[in-house]
């Protein structure tokens, strides 16, 4: 009996110990074996972004969470990604975003396309700095094409109360601030197709411009500058007058 006793104590402990053993299982990053990224609802636009989520399983089909990941893309030059998974469309065209763990990868394909904005503005007496009593009114019109950068802007403007002598794009500066020159409606550099009236009470402006860091728009604000302040609601047109030298009728401009 005390033999058997023994026998039994000894396969007890072999058992315990089969059952405590070390588990080779990997965990982790080492456990996935698969990758799946969303795919984006829809196209996305230049300059706009999406948030792409990577969802890694085991061998069992189970989750892991917070496994390693790494993000890449096929073209930067279309499409970049951040090391969290976030999407920004640089040019038009198609990418391929890759996420990768444990030497697994999952892909999502994004479309970029180009975007053409608008721009607005109403010209009034009352939007100047200082006010003044004029009842003349113009419009502010312009697009920009995200992928180019082409910037066309139209004015009118009529029932000044004497003949215009200069016209601008202003900023940076919020509605109420006045604040220096940026674009010369009768034209400066980089400007082409320009058009403006002055010597009247009544007309309007035209040209086209390419806002990007090359085009030196002034001593100190480039394209590149210039469309952001846009972006941010910190420009405003401006006709002058004889009579309104600092600007009769005025109009802050924003996006649509």
């Amino acid at each position: 009996m005390r033999n058997r006793g023994i026998a039994l104590t000894i396969m007890a402990a072999a058992i315990f110990a089969v059952a405590c053993g070390d588990d080779d299982t990997p965990t982790g990053t080492a456990a996935v074996v698969s990758v799946t990224v969303s795919q984006p609802p829809a196209a996305i636009l230049v300059g706009a972004t999406t948030t792409l989520t990577a969802t890694t399983k085991d061998a069992s089909g189970n989750t892991i969470t917070g496994a390693d990941i790494a993000w890449s893309t096929s073209a930067a030059s279309i499409a970049t990604v951040s090391a969290t998974g976030v999407v920004t469309g640089v040019a038009p065209g198609t990418a391929t975003i890759t996420a990768t763990s444990n030497g697994k990868t999952g892909t999502a394909t994004v479309t970029v396309n180009g975007k053409t904005v608008t721009f607005t503005a109403a010209l009034r007496a009352s939007n100047e700095v200082p006010v003044n009593n004029s009842t003349g009114t113009g419009t502010f019109s312009a697009t920009l094409d995200t992928t180019t950068n082409v910037f066309n802007y139209n004015v009118t403007y009529t029932g000044l109360t004497s003949n215009v002598t200069l016209g601008h794009i202003h900023g940076p500066a919020a509605a109420g601030v006045n604040a220096g020159t940026t674009i010369n409606f009768a034209g400066g550099t980089g400007i082409t197709g320009n058009s403006f009236t002055t010597g009247a009470t009544a007309g309007s402006a035209t040209g086209t411009i390419t806002l990007n860091a090359a085009t030196a728009v002034t001593a100190t604000i480039n394209g590149d500058s210039l469309k952001k302040l846009l972006f941010a609601g910190l420009t405003y047109a401006n006709i002058h007058t004889t009579n309104n030298g600092g600007g009769e009728i005025r109009g802050q401009i924003a996006r649509q």
